[in-house]
C-alpha cells in the first residue's frame, strides 16, 4: 500500500456533501481570483513589442518558421526544443504578431501559478504535514503562496520578454511532473510514475535549468513523503528513472557546442571569458542581490552591470557566502518544527544552482532565472508570516498589503516592456556606464526610423567600450539604409574586428554591396554568411538578387527559392523570382510568383508592380495570337 494519501472529506451524509461543496466551491474561486489577477496584472503586454534577443532568437531566426522540419528547428536549438517548438507554432499562427506570443506567455504564468496552488495543497496533504498546525489553514496558505509567485514584479522579465518563454515553460513542465509524480505516490501506479517520468523528461528539453528536477522529486520524498529514515532509501529504485533523465541536458549541450570541457575536463560556457572559480564567487554576490530583489523590488533593470568577483575576500563576497550559510543553517535548524520554511528555502537555493553554480554565463545575473526559484521563496515566505501571526485574519490583512503593493510594482514594471526603447531607456537610466543599453537603444530608434537618435546612442555606446561590436553595426545600418553604402560598410568591417558571432555582419555586408552594385561582393560575402547561418533566408535572397545582376540565372533561381524553403513568408523572394520569370517570358509564372508575394504581403509595392506587369503581358501576348 503506498505510504502517501490524501485525505478527502467524507461525503455519506448531507453535512459532508456541503463541507465538499463549500471546499470545492472555494478552490474554484481561489482559482478565479489568480485568473483575474493575472489578467489585470499582465494583459497589458498583449500590446507589447518583440524587445532585445527577441529579434535573433524569435524575428529573425528562420528555423522557427517551418514547424513541418522538427529536425531543423532541433539542430538551431536542441536544448530548447520544445520551447523553441511553440515559438514555431506561434509563427505558424501568428507570423510576426507579438500579441499571438505574449499571450501565450501570459497563459503559461497563470497555468503555473494555478500548479503552484495546486502543489502547496498537495504538499498539506502529505504524511509528513498531519500533524503540522497551519494544516486547517492549507488552503489560504496555497493562494498565498501562488498570489505571491504571480504578482512579484520580479517575474515581469518571465513573462514579459517574449523569449524568456523558456523560463516559465520549463517551470510549468516542473511542477506538473512533481504533481504527477505525487499522484503516483498516492495511486501506486505504473501509468501514473509514466506519466511523471514523461512531464519530467519534457521539462528537460525545454530550458537547462529543469536539471534539478529528479532533486526536487528526491526533497519532495524526504521533506513530505518517506520522511528521511528507512522507507527513502527503500524508494531509492523507483527514482532510477528519474534519475537517468540527468543525463539528457548536459548530452544536448556538449552536442550543440553550448558548453565545452575546457583543459582541465571543466564545463565552460564558450561565449565568456569568466573562469568557473570568479562566476562562483560572483553568484554569492549575485544571489544576495536576488534575495534583496525579492524582498525589496526596487531598482529593477534588463541589464545590470554587475561586478566580478575574484576570490572570497573580493568586496562583500565574504558576507554573501556567510549569508548564504546562514540561510541552509536555518533550514536545517528549523526543518522538523516547520518543514514549509525549511522546504522553501531548499526549494530556492536547489533550483538557483544551475544558474548559479560554477558553470559560466556571460550575463552573471538576470531576474528572470528567480521565476522558478520563486516557488521556494513564496512558500518559505507564507509560512514564515502563517508561523509569527498564528491568527488568520491577521495574516489575510497583512499579506493583503503586501499584495497590493507587489501589484502595483508589477503593473508599473509591465510598462517598461512595452517597447524596446523604453525598456533600453529605462536600463540607461539604472546603469548609464554600460555600453550595451546605449548601442541597444540606438538598435530600437534605428528599427523606428528614427536615424539621429540611432547615431547618437550607439556612437555614446562606443564612447563607453569602443570594442562593442552591435554599435558599429547599427550605425552601418543606419548607414546604408541612408543609402551611405561605403560608410556603411567600414562600420561593418570595423564591427567584424571585434564580434564573435560575424555571420550577421556578413549579411549586412553583402547587402549593403548587392545595393551598392558590386554584386561579385556581394556573393562572396553572402557565401560567408550562409556558413556561418545556414537557415538566414534573407541571405539567399541577397545571393540570388547578385547572381541575377550578374546574370546568373539557374543560381539566382536556386537561391530564391531556397529563401523561402527557410521563410515560406518570403514575399520579396516570390516578387524576385517573378520578375525574373518575366525576363525570361514565363509570363504565367510571373503572375503566379509576384500574385502568392502580394498574398503574403498586400502592402509590398514590388509585388503589386510585378502583377500589374504580368498582367499586361500576357493580354500582349493574348492579342498578338
Amino acid at each position: 500500500m503506498s505510504a502517501f494519501k490524501t485525505e478527502p472529506l467524507p461525503d455519506d451524509t448531507l453535512v459532508g456533501y456541503r463541507m465538499n461543496r463549500v471546499k470545492s466551491m472555494s478552490k474554484t474561486l481561489a482559482l478565479g481570483i489568480l485568473i483575474l489577477l493575472g489578467v489585470v496584472l499582465y494583459g497589458q503586454t498583449l500590446g507589447a513589442g518583440f524587445v532585445f534577443d527577441d529579434h535573433r532568437e524569435i524575428v529573425n531566426n528562420y528555423s522557427l518558421r517551418r514547424i513541418t522540419d522538427p529536425a531543423l528547428i532541433w539542430k538551431n536549438s536542441n536544448s530548447r526544443f520544445l520551447t523553441s517548438l511553440t515559438f514555431a507554432l506561434n509563427y505558424r499562427l501568428h507570423r510576426l504578431r507579438p500579441l499571438g506570443y505574449h499571450l501565450v506567455n501570459l497563459i503559461i504564468h497563470l497555468a503555473s501559478s494555478i500548479l503552484v496552488f495546486l502543489f502547496v495543497l498537495l504538499l498539506f496533504q502529505s504524511p509528513q504535514m498531519s500533524q503540522h498546525p497551519a494544516r486547517p489553514r492549507a488552503q489560504q496558505l496555497a493562494l498565498a503562496s501562488s498570489l505571491l509567485f504571480l504578482a512579484h514584479p520580479v517575474q515581469t522579465q518571465a513573462v514579459s520578454y517574449v523569449v524568456q518563454r523558456a523560463t516559465s515553460l520549463a517551470t510549468l513542465f516542473y511542477v506538473t511532473a512533481l504533481l504527477l509524480y505525487f499522484r503516483a505516490r498516492s495511486t501506486g501506479k505504473f501509468f501514473d510514475f509514466l506519466t511523471a517520468f514523461l512531464a519530467t523528461a519534457a521539462a528537460m528539453f525545454t530550458k537547462p535549468i529543469a536539471f534539478t528536477l529528479p532533486f526536487a522529486i528526491v526533497l519532495c520524498e524526504g521533506v513530505f513523503l518517506a520522511g528521511f529514515g528507512r522507507e527513502f532509501f527503500n524508494r531509492i529504485p523507483k527514482w532510477i528513472p528519474f534519475l537517468l533523465t540527468l543525463a539528457i541536458i548536459p548530452l544536448l549541450m556538449l552536442q550543440s557546442g553550448f558548453v565545452i570541457l575546457n583543459d582541465s575536463g571543466i564545463a565552460v560556457r564558450q561565449t565568456t571569458s569568466i573562469t568557473p572559480e570568479q562566476y562562483f564567487f560572483t553568484q554569492a554576490n549575485v544571489i544576495r542581490t536576488y534575495l534583496g530583489l525579492l524582498i525589496l523590488p526596487i531598482h529593477q533593470r534588463v541589464d545590470y552591470d554587475f561586478p566580478v568577483s575574484r576570490s572570497f575576500f573580493s568586496g562583500s563576497t565574504g558576507f554573501s557566502f556567510l549569508m548564504i550559510i546562514a540561510f541552509w543553517i536555518l533550514a536545517f535548524t528549523i526543518y522538523r518544527k516547520n518543514r514549509l520554511i525549511a522546504f522553501g528555502i531548499f526549494w530556492f537555493f536547489l533550483t538557483l544552482s544551475v544558474e548559479s553554480s560554477i558553470i559560466p554565463i556571460k550575463d552573471v545575473i538576470a531576474e528572470h532565472r528567480l521565476y522558478l526559484p520563486m516557488i521556494g521563496f513564496a512558500i518559505a515566505v507564507t509560512a514564515t508570516l502563517d508561523a509569527l501571526l498564528r491568527d488568520s485574519k491577521k495574516f489575510t490583512a497583512f499579506f493583503f498589503v503586501i499584495l497590493i503593493l507587489l501589484c502595483s510594482a508589477t503593473f508599473q514594471r509591465n510598462r517598461v516592456w512595452m517597447n524596446g526603447i523604453h525598456l533600453w531607456e529605462d536600463a540607461i537610466r539604472a546603469d548609464p556606464k554600460k555600453a550595451r543599453p546605449y548601442s541597444n537603444l540606438g538598435f530600437e530608434y534605428g528599427q523606428a526610423g528614427e536615424y539621429d537618435k540611432a547615431i547618437e546612442y550607439s556612437r555614446k555606446a562606443l564612447e563607453l567600450d569602443p570594442s562593442y561590436a552591435d554599435a558599429y553595426v547599427n550605425l552601418g545600418l543606419v548607414l546604408s539604409n541612408l543609402g551611405k553604402f561605403d560608410q556603411a560598410i567600414r562600420y561593418f568591417k570595423k564591427g567584424l574586428d571585434f564580434s564573435h558571432h560575424p555571420a550577421k555582419i556578413y549579411n549586412n555586408l553583402a547587402l549593403a554591396y548587392a545595393k551598392k552594385g558590386d554584386h561579385a561582393q556581394a556573393i562572396r560575402y553572402a557565401q560567408w554568411a550562409i556558413e556561418g547561418n545556414p537557415t538566414f533566408a534573407p541571405t539567399y535572397n541577397i545571393l540570388g538578387y547578385a547572381y541575377d545582376h550578374q546574370n546568373e540565372t539557374d543560381k539566382a533561381i536556386e537561391n530564391y527559392k531556397k529563401a523561402i524553403h527557410f521563410d515560406p513568408g518570403n514575399a520579396e523572394a516570390y516578387s524576385n523570382l517573378g520578375i525574373l520569370s518575366g525576363k525570361m517570358g514565363h509570363f504565367e509564372e510571373m503572375m503566379a510568383y509576384c500574385e502568392k508575394a502580394r498574398q503574403i504581403d498586400p502592402q509590398f509595392q514590388p509585388a503589386q508592380k510585378c502583377v500589374d506587369t504580368a498582367r499586361s503581358q500576357m493580354a500582349l501576348a493574348s492579342s498578338d495570337a
